[in-house]
């Protein structure tokens, strides 16, 4: 047991580590592939399948081992990741992404290189917990509660990272900075390894003895593993619709993803922790009752949210904040909307993954009847419930949200939790399974379609907004008591209707200064503000929008459909309008097209992922699919945004609020207003023209710029 604790701290640092390195690891990868929900749920199934290969290759290979030679294992298994580690951002930005683009030209082919290149690191992780059991295990009665010990510090280690990540590593250092100080855990957790080898046993544990462990469960194996790998379907399923809620009520900023998941995992490690103590009753009942508590405590807790009074306590700055335009959370956030970003996600899954975390312990109880076959039984147990997390966060990710909704997904989760409930009345009775069984079946059933669940979720918006989800996102138009709309994307504003402000002088600015803007490229839809201003001019061809949210289009047919705005009506029946659904920098990256004018719809600079188009490397990819004379036009809402556009670009102009014209070659007014089609009326052609007097040419001044690595501006908020 003295191993074990020293182990312990171990895992604590190699949990740490492992998810420092999928947080950054998954925005390398998705730089080269695109930011889109598949690309990234390849990224995260690739990282899955290595673990899962892992944990089922080390549960064989310690099997062999003596406990001190399972230390050398992983302390070479941990000297690899530091190696790999520190190695990481060159391999996959300067290497895969920067020299190699075209591997990610297609999803299938970037599938099999995010794959390749993700499966070594991620089978050595895979390799850690097997490992572990075999030196620190050495006596059957005591394997239930050393394993759990050792899984609960490693999930809370992995907590502390995804904690860290954004909040302290990203915020204070770099990308490159991350995997560095990643790689440096990596590297005293092997060094500590070793010197924890030397006082290990070189014996291999003997075969039980004639008389072994008598399991509290009599069930094969095989059915634990089906048992687990269910759980583990269940528990990414609702993981994923947790981080949808979330996101929405609360609007995703850079740190939204490092919290919910490091809440997540910290309450599975409170859970596990807590379990290993409780070796009474049977494990099977716990198992089961644990399992039917996650489904029911999950769609309980949603539901309130949504229809809780907003009169309630804390209701009504929940609700204040689904209404909000903008997120909030990050550095110098106000204390209350701190605790909203813990309480809310606290709320809805601090028991489910505590009662997940119990269940681990309980699981143990049941399988592990030998000392020397417990690695073994660890390894195919974690492989289990990976294939099934990974089959839950594919099917949910890619299938359920598009098909069904995120109201359709919970009542599909809240049935697998049912057949936990109702094998439990099978084998226990009534007793101990009645109330859950029925509490699963009222919730399933009581659960509001899904274009009400959001509304209420959007703040208690008006009933005549328009949702629309797919696997994407969550988009909501929403009616002002005026009659106006609000697009929002998973919760977070996005322009509005009836058009004008800043994304009508995006769209216009540049057709009073580019001679000939025949093909023009935006980034991002929204409410089509932007697009329809660009499309102002009779000799433009063609405007090409990239929108990486497909259920805006969708969403604004309804609207036409209602016949509220004629602007509306004109764009999307404008046949020089080309949608093409995706991420925008991918897509500019992957075609060798040219545009006159390259626009990037206004996007706080908070945003998760608004890094990827306020770097340097963005803008250099801008700067080379503009043809002669072309410009791009942003809007620039930080200093140092400014300061990476004038790095790129010799010509940069800024104009009031924010907006930036930049060019290799001199910028100028070329025509006046009267170039404009009618859709600008006399007041929209003065405020333009009144606008394009007021450009200033920018000279660059001193201080740092956004780079790829370093999306300062993303996390300094």
């Amino acid at each position: 047991m003295k191993i074990a604790r020293w182990a312990a701290l171990l895992f604590v640092l190699s949990g740490l580590s492992s998810l420092v390195y999928q947080v950054i690891w998954q925005r390398l990868l998705a730089l080269a592939s695109g930011v889109g929900v598949v690309s990234v749920s390849v990224i995260v199934a690739a990282f899955m399948l290595g673990l899962g290969v892992g944990s089922e290759a080390g549960g064989r290979l310690a099997r062999r081992l003596s406990p001190r030679r399972a230390l050398l294992a992983f302390a070479g298994a941990e000297t690899f990741l530091a190696v790999f580690g520190a190695l990481s951002v060159w391999l996959y930005y300067d290497v895969l992404f920067a020299s190699f683009p075209r591997l990610f030209s297609s999803l299938p082919l970037a599938a099999l290189v995010e794959i390749a290149a993700l499966f070594p690191p991620t089978f050595a992780m895979g390799l850690s917990l097997p490992l572990l059991v075999r030196a620190c295990v050495d006596d059957e009665a005591t394997a239930p509660r050393t394993i759990a010990w050792l899984y609960g510090v490693n999930v809370l280690g992995a907590g502390l990272g995804a904690l860290s990540t954004p909040w302290l590593l990203l915020r204070y250092s770099s990308v490159m900075g991350a995997s560095f100080a990643a790689a440096a855990l990596n590297a005293a957790v092997a060094l500590m390894a070793l010197l924890l080898a030397r006082g290990a046993s070189d014996l291999r544990v003997p075969d039980a003895a004639q008389s072994p462990l008598v399991p509290p469960s009599r069930d094969p194996l095989g059915f634990w593993l089906i048992l687990y790998a269910t759980s583990g379907f269940l528990a990414l399923g609702l993981e994923m619709v947790w981080f949808r809620v979330v996101e929405v009520a609360l609007k995703s900023t850079a740190y939204t993803f490092g919290t919910v998941l490091g809440l997540y995992l910290l309450g599975i490690a409170l859970g596990t922790l807590i379990g290993r103590h409780d070796l009474r009753g049977s494990p099977l009942a716990t198992f089961l009752m644990l399992e039917s508590l996650i489904g029911a405590w999950a769609l309980g807790a949603i539901l309130f949210l949504a229809m809780a009074p907003a009169r309630w306590p804390l209701m009504a700055a929940l609700v204040e904040s689904m209404r909000e335009y903008r997120g909030r959370l990050g550095p110098g956030a106000d204390p209350l909307t701190l605790a909203l970003y813990f309480l809310v996600p606290s709320f809805l899954f601090l028991i489910p993954t505590v009662a997940m975390g119990m269940a681990f312990p309980a699981l143990q109880r049941a399988v592990q009847t030998s000392a020397r076959e417990s690695p073994r039984r660890v390894g195919m147990l974690q492989a289990a419930n990976i294939v099934g997390s990974l089959a839950g966060s594919l099917v949910v990710g890619l299938l359920a949200f598009d098909a069904l909704g995120t109201s359709g997904t919970l009542r599909i989760l809240g049935l697998l939790a049912l057949a936990f409930a109702l094998l439990g009345l099978r084998r226990f009775g009534r007793a101990l399974f009645a109330a859950p069984a029925a509490a699963l079946v009222t919730l399933v059933l009581v659960m509001p379609g899904n274009t009400s669940l959001w509304q209420r979720l959007h703040g208690r918006a008006d009933p005549r907004s328009i949702i629309e989800e797919d696997a994407s996102s969550v988009v909501a138009l929403t009616r002002s008591a005026r009659g106006a709309y609000r697009v929002s994307v998973n919760g977070f504003g996005h322009s509005r209707l009836p058009y004008g402000g800043v994304q009508t002088e995006l769209g216009a600015l540049p057709l009073l200064f580019h001679p000939h803007p025949r093909r023009i490229a935006i980034i991002g839809l929204g409410s089509g503000n932007t697009a329809w201003a660009a499309l102002g001019r009779i000799d433009v061809e063609r405007v090409v929008v990239y929108e990486i949210a497909p259920p805006q289009k969708p969403a604004l047919e309804a609207l036409r459909g209602r016949n509220e705005f004629d602007t509306l009506a004109a764009l999307l029946s404008d046949s020089r309008l080309e949608l093409r659904m995706g991420d925008g920098r991918h897509g500019l990256a992957m075609r060798d097209e040219r545009f006159d004018v390259i626009e990037i719809d206004a996007l706080y600079p908070f945003v998760a992922w608004s890094g990827n188009i306020y770097s340097r490397e963005f803008f250099e990819i801008c700067r080379d699919r503009l043809a002669e004379q072309g410009m791009l036009v942003a809007w620039a809402p930080t200093p140092r945004v400014l300061r990476t556009l004038a790095a790129v670009f010799p010509e940069v102009l800024t104009f009031p609020g924010g907006i930036v014209i930049a060019s290799r070659e001199p910028v100028s007014a070329q025509k006046a207003a009267d170039v404009l089609d009618p859709r600008f009326g006399e007041t929209e052609r003065n405020e333009l023209m009144a606008l394009v007097a007021q450009g200033r040419l920018h000279v660059r001044g001193p201080g740092d710029v956004n780079r790829d690595l370093d999306p300062r501006d993303e996390f300094s908020r």
